[in-house]
This record gives structure tokens, C-alpha cells and sequence, in this order.
């Protein structure tokens, strides 16, 4: 396993956490990568947007993104083009349920997924509710027509829900 690929597994693995990041930021510094770097600090999620130099950093956020975002976002936009970023990373994916359990393995070795928006989620609704990835997201969306009982039952005894902070 690379040096990058080290420090990426490290994020992956604690997405909560900031110290993995800071230290990724510092090897990107390091390694004559300034503006990954820059993006990876997380200053502005500390910050209320009511601080000074929130909107400054927000906005220096989007400048990144807009030059890089297609680059650094590479293994996400594999499996879909709608994808959100947080502290510097895609941590945020908007896809078919049945390509969320069917890449499950390689979507949270390549970023630290929190917020999920499934659509079509009748056709895998078995293998995603079964499924024990959830466990590390805290914002789930799902969307089709007509949760049934039997689904709404399903998803309201999934034991890998247990960290999900907002459910729709």
C-alpha cells in the first residue's frame, strides 16, 4: 500500500475523526501538493457562518473544487456524478441502492461516506438493508414510491442503523 493510499485508508476508517486528515494535509504539504493540503484543514467546519473569514473560506472551498474537484474526486465519480464534499474529502453520494451494495467495499476504501441518498431502492431493498455498511453512515436518504410495510419494518429493525444521526 502506497504512503497516499496509507493516509486515505486512515480518513476512510475514522471519518469523524479530523486527526487523520491534518496529518494527510501535511504530507500533501509535504509532497508539493499546497492547495489538496489547503482544503484537507477542516477550519471552516469548526467555524459558525456567522465567524469572520467563514465566507472567505467557503468560498476558497468552491475555488478549489471548481479547479480540482474532478481530479480529487476521481474514485467517487466512478460510481456516480452526484457527489458532496466535507473537510476535504467526497462524503456524500447520491446513487442506485443496487450499486451502493453492489461497490460497497470499493466506495468506503476510496472515501469516508457519512450521507447516502439511494434512489431505486426497491430492487435491492433486501441486499441493503442486510447490508453491515450502513453502520458508517450518519445521514440516509432513501427514495421510491410506496415504502411498504414490510420495508418500513425492515429498515426500522436494521441493527446497522444504530449511527445514522438524520433518516428521510
Amino acid at each position: 500500500m502506497s504512503t497516499e493510499n496509507s493516509f486515505l485508508h486512515g480518513v476512510c476508517e475514522a471519518p469523524d475523526d479530523d486527526s487523520p486528515r491534518l496529518v494527510f494535509a501535511d504530507w500533501f504539504e509535504d509532497n508539493g501538493q499546497s492547495e489538496r493540503a489547503e482544503l484537507l484543514q477542516c477550519r471552516r467546519e469548526k467555524m459558525g457562518e456567522w465567524n469572520d473569514g467563514y465566507e472567505g473560506l467557503a468560498q476558497r472551498e468552491r475555488e478549489l473544487l471548481e479547479k480540482h474537484g474532478k481530479k480529487w474526486g476521481k474514485t467517487a465519480l466512478k460510481f456516480t456524478k452526484r457527489i458532496e464534499w466535507r473537510r476535504g474529502f467526497v462524503d456524500g453520494m447520491t446513487l442506485a441502492a443496487a450499486k451502493f451494495v453492489e461497490c460497497t467495499e470499493t466506495i468506503f476504501a476510496a472515501t469516508p461516506l457519512t450521507s447516502l441518498r439511494l434512489i431505486q431502492a426497491r430492487p435491492a431493498w433486501d441486499a441493503l438493508v442486510a447490508s453491515r455498511h450502513l453502520a458508517r453512515l450518519r445521514v440516509l436518504e432513501v427514495y421510491f414510491r410506496g415504502l411498504g410495510v414490510a420495508q418500513t419494518l425492515a429498515l426500522a429493525g436494521c441493527e446497522h442503523l444504530a449511527n445514522l444521526h438524520e433518516l428521510n
